[in-house]
């Protein structure tokens, strides 16, 4: 027991003690300067702003900022911005990240998607115009022709051509609307249908009553 006791107090053993707390530290120390050197503790990107960027320049330009990026592509398109141009990004131009953080951005699609023509058909003209301008079409010119069903949409136009619902057309087309106004006692000059199929006979009955 007074060898345990005099090592215990001896020089030597005090000299070792120290060495070992010394030791320790040292350790402790390495080990967080590595793990921020590995972290990049308090070192951070500020992300760019690639609004309105097309694709191939926004991968470039997070690559030499050392970021990731993933493409999410939109369902609509959006005529403010160019084909393939990032139209939204997360996180946010100017966000503080780490290295290697994945910026998810939104492309604007190549060309718009074409919309189906809803059918609108017998519906009064202002649920008609309505719903046509929520599916992203215009509304243009009622054309009104002499019909029992007042007020309501008998037929649609594109230009000089009369279309079916479920139609494909751009976004933004102009969608006229033939609309009943009521039975009259206007007379109309029946054409000569002798000879016409019916198809024909049928078109030429529709001109007749909208040029009278």
């Amino acid at each position: 027991m007074s060898k345990l006791f005099r090592f215990i107090t001896s020089k030597t053993f005090l000299i070792n003690v120290i060495i070992a707390i010394i030791a320790f530290f040292i350790f402790l120390w390495l080990i967080v300067f590595g793990l921020n050197r590995f972290t990049k503790h308090g070192e951070y990107i500020h992300v760019p702003n690639l609004t309105s960027v097309t694709i191939a320049d926004a991968q470039d330009m997070l690559e030499d900022a050392d970021l990731s990026y993933q493409v999410i592509d939109s369902a609509v398109f959006n005529v403010l911005y160019p084909p393939f141009a990032v139209i939204d990004q997360f996180p946010r131009a100017n966000a503080e990240v780490k290295s290697g953080r994945v910026i998810k951005l939104t492309i604007n699609p190549g060309k718009p998607r074409k919309i189906e023509l809803p059918n609108v058909v017998e519906k009064t003209t202002r649920r008609a115009i309505h719903y046509l301008e929520s599916k992203g079409l215009k509304s243009g010119e009622l054309i009104y022709v002499p019909d029992i069903a007042r007020d309501r949409v008998l037929g649609l136009r594109v230009g000089d051509e009369e279309v079916e619902p479920g139609a494909m057309l751009e976004p933004g087309t102009v969608v006229d609307l033939i609309v009943g106004k009521g039975l009259s006692n206007e007379r109309i000059r029946v054409p000569y249908l002798k000879f016409l199929t019916l198809e024909e006979a049928q078109m030429k009955l529709s001109l007749a009553r909208q040029l009278r």
